[in-house]
């Protein structure tokens, strides 16, 4: 076995240079690191393999922007048959400080992150007090809604305790906000909505953006 020192390999002629045969292995021995400067290039051909066996990192993104927030305690509602914004204002965390949990209660995509992201929103509806009674959700995008989940309650209780969950793929640009609303309906025209919260997080808002699609 060889070695070669230098500080510097330069092409001869051109500027490609090839480094040894095809089957030939190149090593970074234990310890040692393999820089590519700002602004440089390492490209792999069609038909060619990156095979990691160690830690791989700042490869591929993540699914950030994200956040998760939830209603801080039990909100008493609007009265029926309209729709109304949902103040999730406490907060699990908030990635990119995207998420305004304290004015306008909405996602806002921050410059440079749109995409494609995955929204959720669930909201437990108590105290109905009406016959059937109709409980929704409602994602909007842009002050538009954009998803829409509802659950009917039947029986003396109407949507006492209903569960309401809506689930949305959205493609987004930067500065489009997301918020949630919720609306209820009561068939004998009476019941104010109670929004459950706490700790447990009954009724909360959450997002992240996806990666690979």
């Amino acid at each position: 076995m060889s070695e070669v020192k230098t500080n510097k390999l330069t092409a001869a002629t051109g500027t490609a240079i090839t480094l040894g045969d095809s089957g030939d292995t190149f090593t970074v021995p234990s310890g040692a690191t393999l820089t590519v400067a700002s602004g440089g290039t390492v490209t792999v051909a069609s038909g060619g393999t990156i095979t990691n066996s160690g830690t791989a990192t700042g490869f591929g993104g993540d699914n950030t922007p994200a956040f998760a927030a939830y209603l801080g305690s039990t909100f008493t509602g609007t009265t029926t048959s309209a729709w109304t914004k949902l103040a999730f204002n406490t907060e699990d965390f908030d990635t990119d400080s995207a998420y305004d949990n304290s004015t306008n209660y909405r996602f806002t995509v921050p410059s440079g992150e749109g995409g494609k992201y995955h929204a959720q929103a669930k909201v437990m509806f108590q105290n109905g007090n009406s016959d059937g009674e109709t409980a929704s959700v409602g994602i909007y995008v842009n002050g538009s809604q954009y998803a829409l989940s509802e659950d009917t309650g039947t029986g003396s209780y109407g949507w006492e305790n209903t569960s309401t969950t809506c689930v949305a793929t959205l493609t987004l640009s930067a500065a489009d906000y997301v918020e949630v609303f919720y609306y209820t309906r009561s068939q004998n025209g009476g019941g104010t909505p109670h929004l459950g919260g706490g700790s447990m997080r009954p009724t909360r808002f959450s997002m992240h953006k996806l990666i690979g699609v």
